[in-house]
Protein backbone atom coordinates (compact mmCIF):
# COMPACT_ATOMS: atom_id res chain seq x y z
CA UNK A 1 0.00 0.00 0.00
CA UNK A 2 1.41 3.37 -0.94
CA UNK A 3 1.53 6.31 1.46
CA UNK A 4 -1.22 8.03 -0.55
CA UNK A 5 -3.42 4.90 -0.32
CA UNK A 6 -2.81 4.70 3.44
CA UNK A 7 -3.75 8.35 3.90
CA UNK A 8 -6.95 7.87 1.88
CA UNK A 9 -7.84 4.88 4.07
CA UNK A 10 -7.28 6.94 7.21
CA UNK A 11 -9.52 9.68 5.81
CA UNK A 12 -12.25 7.16 4.95
CA UNK A 13 -12.05 5.83 8.53
CA UNK A 14 -11.96 9.23 10.24
CA UNK A 15 -15.53 9.23 11.60
CA UNK A 16 -15.19 5.69 12.96
CA UNK A 17 -11.84 6.52 14.63
CA UNK A 18 -13.21 9.69 16.20
CA UNK A 19 -16.27 7.85 17.50
CA UNK A 20 -14.03 5.14 18.99
CA UNK A 21 -11.91 7.76 20.79
CA UNK A 22 -14.97 9.61 22.10
CA UNK A 23 -16.44 6.40 23.54
CA UNK A 24 -13.12 5.22 24.99
CA UNK A 25 -12.35 8.57 26.64
CA UNK A 26 -15.64 8.43 28.54
CA UNK A 27 -14.18 5.53 30.54
CA UNK A 28 -12.16 7.01 33.38
CA UNK A 29 -8.93 5.02 33.66
CA UNK A 30 -6.67 6.70 36.23
CA UNK A 31 -3.47 4.79 36.98
CA UNK A 32 -2.97 3.10 40.38
CA UNK A 33 -0.61 5.84 41.59
CA UNK A 34 -3.41 8.36 41.02
CA UNK A 35 -6.16 6.43 42.76
CA UNK A 36 -6.80 3.77 40.11
CA UNK A 37 -10.06 2.63 38.63
CA UNK A 38 -11.53 2.16 35.20
CA UNK A 39 -8.40 0.95 33.43
CA UNK A 40 -9.77 -2.62 33.38
CA UNK A 41 -13.06 -1.45 31.84
CA UNK A 42 -11.21 0.64 29.25
CA UNK A 43 -8.96 -2.29 28.33
CA UNK A 44 -11.98 -4.56 27.79
CA UNK A 45 -13.58 -1.87 25.63
CA UNK A 46 -10.46 -1.61 23.45
CA UNK A 47 -10.08 -5.40 23.28
CA UNK A 48 -13.68 -5.82 22.12
CA UNK A 49 -13.22 -3.10 19.47
CA UNK A 50 -10.01 -4.68 18.14
CA UNK A 51 -11.63 -8.12 17.99
CA UNK A 52 -14.63 -6.62 16.16
CA UNK A 53 -12.17 -5.55 13.46
CA UNK A 54 -11.28 -9.22 13.04
CA UNK A 55 -7.87 -8.96 14.72
CA UNK A 56 -6.84 -11.76 17.09
CA UNK A 57 -6.01 -10.54 20.60
CA UNK A 58 -3.67 -12.35 22.99
CA UNK A 59 -4.46 -11.17 26.51
CA UNK A 60 -2.14 -11.20 29.51
CA UNK A 61 -3.52 -10.27 32.92
CA UNK A 62 -1.02 -8.88 35.40
CA UNK A 63 -1.95 -9.19 39.11
CA UNK A 64 -2.06 -5.82 40.87
CA UNK A 65 -3.63 -5.30 44.29
CA UNK A 66 -3.68 -1.52 43.79
CA UNK A 67 -6.67 -1.65 41.42
CA UNK A 68 -10.24 -2.73 42.29
CA UNK A 69 -10.19 -5.65 39.82
CA UNK A 70 -6.87 -6.91 41.27
CA UNK A 71 -5.53 -7.31 37.74
CA UNK A 72 -4.31 -5.07 34.94
CA UNK A 73 -4.98 -6.13 31.37
CA UNK A 74 -2.24 -6.24 28.75
CA UNK A 75 -2.71 -7.52 25.25
CA UNK A 76 -0.91 -7.89 21.97
CA UNK A 77 -2.12 -8.21 18.42
CA UNK A 78 -0.46 -9.04 15.14
CA UNK A 79 -1.66 -7.71 11.82
CA UNK A 80 0.10 -9.51 9.01
CA UNK A 81 1.46 -7.42 6.18
CA UNK A 82 2.73 -8.33 2.74
CA UNK A 83 6.38 -8.43 3.83
CA UNK A 84 7.09 -10.52 6.93
CA UNK A 85 10.74 -9.37 6.97
CA UNK A 86 9.60 -5.95 8.27
CA UNK A 87 7.90 -5.14 11.54
CA UNK A 88 6.20 -1.99 12.74
CA UNK A 89 5.59 -1.93 16.50
CA UNK A 90 3.19 0.29 18.40
CA UNK A 91 3.33 0.33 22.19
CA UNK A 92 0.79 2.20 24.26
CA UNK A 93 -0.96 2.28 27.59
CA UNK A 94 -4.57 2.95 28.49
CA UNK A 95 -4.29 4.52 31.92
CA UNK A 96 -4.11 8.23 32.60
CA UNK A 97 -2.84 10.49 35.33
CA UNK A 98 -5.49 12.19 37.50
CA UNK A 99 -7.20 15.06 35.68
CA UNK A 100 -6.34 17.63 38.36
CA UNK A 101 -8.63 20.44 39.40
CA UNK A 102 -11.92 20.36 37.50
CA UNK A 103 -11.94 24.17 37.80
CA UNK A 104 -9.15 24.26 35.20
CA UNK A 105 -11.25 22.41 32.62
CA UNK A 106 -13.66 24.21 30.31
CA UNK A 107 -15.37 20.86 29.60
CA UNK A 108 -15.78 17.62 31.54
CA UNK A 109 -12.61 15.59 30.82
CA UNK A 110 -14.66 12.39 30.78
CA UNK A 111 -17.31 13.71 28.39
CA UNK A 112 -15.06 14.36 25.37
CA UNK A 113 -16.18 16.67 22.59
CA UNK A 114 -15.05 17.48 19.07
CA UNK A 115 -14.38 21.16 18.50
CA UNK A 116 -12.60 22.69 15.50
CA UNK A 117 -11.64 19.20 14.31
CA UNK A 118 -9.91 18.30 17.60
CA UNK A 119 -10.98 15.92 20.36
CA UNK A 120 -11.01 17.48 23.82
CA UNK A 121 -10.90 14.99 26.68
CA UNK A 122 -8.46 13.28 29.02
CA UNK A 123 -6.19 10.58 27.64
CA UNK A 124 -2.74 9.37 28.59
CA UNK A 125 0.07 11.33 30.06
CA UNK A 126 2.98 13.21 28.64
CA UNK A 127 6.51 11.87 28.66
CA UNK A 128 10.07 12.84 27.96
CA UNK A 129 11.71 9.48 27.29
CA UNK A 130 12.36 7.74 23.98
CA UNK A 131 9.02 6.62 22.54
CA UNK A 132 7.08 9.12 24.66
CA UNK A 133 5.72 12.48 23.56
CA UNK A 134 4.71 15.58 25.47
CA UNK A 135 2.64 17.43 22.86
CA UNK A 136 2.44 16.02 19.33
CA UNK A 137 2.01 19.06 17.14
CA UNK A 138 2.29 17.39 13.75
CA UNK A 139 3.21 14.25 11.86
CA UNK A 140 4.71 14.22 8.37
CA UNK A 141 5.22 11.19 6.15
CA UNK A 142 7.49 12.32 3.29
CA UNK A 143 8.08 8.77 2.06
CA UNK A 144 6.86 5.23 2.66
CA UNK A 145 9.83 4.61 4.97
CA UNK A 146 9.97 7.82 7.01
CA UNK A 147 7.84 9.59 9.62
CA UNK A 148 8.65 12.89 11.35
CA UNK A 149 6.79 13.56 14.59
CA UNK A 150 6.94 17.11 16.00
CA UNK A 151 6.95 16.96 19.81
CA UNK A 152 6.35 20.58 20.77
CA UNK A 153 6.82 20.54 24.57
CA UNK A 154 9.96 18.38 24.35
CA UNK A 155 11.42 20.72 21.70
CA UNK A 156 12.19 17.85 19.36
CA UNK A 157 11.34 16.23 16.09
CA UNK A 158 11.48 12.45 16.19
CA UNK A 159 12.40 10.77 12.93
CA UNK A 160 11.21 7.19 12.55
CA UNK A 161 12.79 5.34 9.61
CA UNK A 162 11.56 1.92 8.55
CA UNK A 163 13.95 -0.34 6.64
CA UNK A 164 13.39 -3.89 5.40
CA UNK A 165 15.97 -5.21 7.88
CA UNK A 166 14.99 -3.17 11.00
CA UNK A 167 13.34 -0.05 12.37
CA UNK A 168 15.34 2.75 13.92
CA UNK A 169 14.47 5.92 15.74
CA UNK A 170 16.57 9.04 16.13
CA UNK A 171 15.83 12.28 17.92
CA UNK A 172 16.97 15.81 17.10
CA UNK A 173 16.59 18.50 19.75
CA UNK A 174 16.58 22.25 19.36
Amino acid sequence: MSTADALRQVERSRDEMVQFMLEMLKIKAVNPEGGGGGEYERALFVQKWVEKLGVKVSRYDYPDDRVPEKTRVNFTTVIEGRDSSRTLWFASHLDTVPEGSRDLWSTDPYEPIVKDGKIFGWFGESGHELGEFNWVHGIACPSENTLFIADMNNWRVVKVTLHPEASSTSTARR
